[in-house]
């Protein structure tokens, strides 16, 4: 195992350094990359707790956990932002068991195509696996699926600087956990994110990324995390809005729906 940790040590350069937010006896809070699963089981795949093994030698334990650390939550391979990872068993239940409870606040920031027209948005649209998706792995709005519920904040309109095209800034908030929710909840609404290859129907290639960040994650009696926008310089607020700091918790104070659909 040593050899193990040591060789991902050697291997640990600047592209796959890890942006660590918090860290204690229990925890560590990462910034995880976009395009960067949490775990795999191959040896030779590139991994968020593959990069903390290899820059926290002595916190991974490979006896206890399969990976080296206790999962609490997951966060999709496109999608970046925060994670928070348990260091010991106790931790991590006292965690996981906030998000069974679903007392976890999480904020994510995202860039869609077009301009929402409306301020505050509450999407309420069961989700489901998409039996016609050959991948396996597409979800669907669907009558017959879970319940998934999504409130929904314009921060700014503008354009995406990268092609001059259409753009709004967004806060949302998951009231549930399903799979794809965020995304399957915005290109529902006709808005689908920027960079999202699966469910803008293949057509949006050009972005360099999907632009969806988890930004923000409140877990009673662990902490309050926050990590820092990506997006700001791909956005071009519309005269009249501002280009203000995504992830304040503080928009959704006093959350009215101004529409309501589901």
């Amino acid at each position: 195992m040593f050899l193990v940790l040591f060789g991902l040590l050697q291997r640990l350069t600047r592209k796959d350094a890890v942006n660590v937010l918090f860290r204690d006896k229990d925890f560590i809070v990462a910034d995880k990359p976009f395009d960067l699963v949490l775990n795999s089981d191959d040896d030779e795949r590139d991994s968020l707790y593959k990069r903390l093994a290899a820059a926290f030698p002595d916190e991974a334990d490979f006896s206890a956990f399969r990976h080296g650390f206790a999962a609490i939550h997951r966060l999709d391979f496109a999608t970046s932002g925060v994670v928070v990872v348990g260091l010991n068993a106790k931790a991590a239940k006292r965690a996981s068991t906030a998000f069974e409870k679903r007392r976890v606040v999480k904020t994510y920031t995202a860039l869609v195509r077009g301009l929402v027209a409306v301020n505050k948005i509450r999407v309420s649209k069961t989700v489901s696996f998409d039996v016609d998706d050959a991948t396996g792995r597409r979800m669907k709005t669907d009558s017959n699926g879970k319940s998934a519920v999504t409130d929904i904040v314009v921060v700014a309109r503008g354009v995406f600087r990268a092609d001059g095209f259409p753009a709004t800034r967004l806060l949302l908030r998951p009231l549930t956990g399903r799979r794809h929710q965020l995304r399957v909840h915005c290109a529902d609404l006709g808005h689908t994110i920027v960079g999202d290859f699966v469910y803008s129907n293949k057509r949006d290639l050009s972005p360099s990324r999907m632009f969806l960040h988890a930004s923000e994650i409140d877990i009673p009696n662990v902490g309050s995390f926050l990590a820092p926008d990506p997006f700001r310089d791909d956005f071009l607020p519309l005269d009249g809005d501002r280009n203000t700091t995504i992830g304040e918790s503080s928009l959704f104070d006093d959350f009215e729906p101004s529409l309501c659909i589901g």
